[in-house]
């Protein structure tokens, strides 16, 4: 199961984490995944404290669990696993 949350920030945005504590993601070092300034917004995504953390602002809402789901993608063709699988 995964366990997430996400909330508007101050700024505006919002914040997401998703817990990867349980999943085979678990073993992963804190990276940066994504960061990009724009004219049209921003967005950060990293992994820190066995939790993926994306932030963004109000137009980025799609866009942080879309770089979640990619990223696991790519760490799993990475491994020869598939998304979704032990």
């Amino acid at each position: 199961m995964i366990e997430d949350e996400h909330r508007r920030v101050d700024n505006p945005g919002w914040y997401m984490t998703i817990n990867l504590k349980a999943m085979r993601y678990e073993n992963l070092r804190a990276t940066a995944i994504q960061t990009e300034d724009s004219e049209n917004g921003w967005i950060r995504c990293f992994i820190r404290d066995l939790k993926f953390e994306g932030a963004g602002d109000p137009s980025e809402l799609q866009t942080i669990p879309e770089t979640f789901r990619a990223w696991i993608e790519s760490r799993d063709r990475d491994r020869g696993t598939v998304a979704g699988t032990s």
